[in-house]
C-alpha cells in the first residue's frame, strides 16, 4: 500500500516499530519518550492507553484497524496438542515447559492473567522477547516448546502449526489501533 499511495499523493512515508507495551527500549512508547516523533501512531488498544495516560500521543479520534486473537503454536511433527479446555492447555504448558510469548500486550496478559488461572507448577517456565515476531521466530528456531502469540503473528511461518485460539475465559483480543 505505501508505494501506491507515495506514488498518488506525492507524500514520503517513513515508518518504524516497536512493540505496544513493555519494558523494552524499542516500545513505542519508549521511543516517543526518547524524542523520536509521529505522525500516526499504530499500536494495540492497550498501548495506546498508556501513551494516553502519559500524554505523549494527541487527543484526537482513533481508528480500529484489526483484531487479533490469541493462539498456541506447536511444530506440525508433534502430535496435535489439545488446548479446547483449560485442563487441556495447562497440560499441554506443563508439558512444553518453556514457552516462548511476546513481552508486549498479549505476553503481559498471559503472565499476569492466564498462568496464575491455571496454577503452573514452577518446572513450567516462559520466555518474553520484546513482540510477538520475535517469540514465533524463537519458538520456530527450537528456542522453546510451545508458542503463545497473536495468531496473526503464528500464520504463515514455516515449522509452525497453530494448535489453536485460547479458550474465551483465557482470551484477549487485541485491537490495533492508529491514533493521529
Amino acid at each position: 500500500m505505501l508505494p501506491g499511495f507515495e506514488e498518488s499523493t506525492g507524500i514520503k512515508v517513513v515508518t518504524s516499530s516497536g512493540a505496544s507495551e513493555g519494558n523494552w527500549p524499542k516500545t513505542i512508547r519508549c521511543q516517543l519518550a526518547h524524542g523520536a516523533t509521529a505522525d500516526v501512531a499504530i499500536l494495540s488498544r492497550e498501548g495506546l492507553n498508556i501513551l494516553n495516560e502519559d500524554g505523549q500521543i494527541k487527543q484526537h479520534s482513533d481508528a480500529g484497524l484489526a483484531t487479533t486473537p490469541l493462539a498456541a503454536a506447536v511444530r506440525p511433527s508433534t502430535a496435535k496438542t489439545d488446548i479446547a479446555t483449560d485442563t487441556s492447555f495447562r497440560s499441554a504448558l506443563i508439558d512444553a515447559e518453556l514457552i516462548a510469548m511476546p513481552g508486549s500486550t498479549s505476553g503481559i496478559f498471559i503472565r499476569d492473567k492466564v498462568f496464575p488461572k491455571l496454577n503452573l507448577p514452577k518446572n513450567v517456565t516462559f520466555t518474553l522477547v520484546a513482540r510477538g515476531t520475535e517469540s514465533a521466530e524463537n519458538f520456530r528456531r527450537g528456542k522453546s516448546n510451545l508458542a503463545i502469540c497473536p495468531s496473526s503473528e503464528l500464520t504463515n511461518l514455516p515449522g509452525i502449526e497453530m494448535a489453536g485460539l485460547l479458550r474465551k475465559d483465557l482470551h484477549l483480543v487485541q485491537t490495533f489501533t492508529a491514533r493521529l
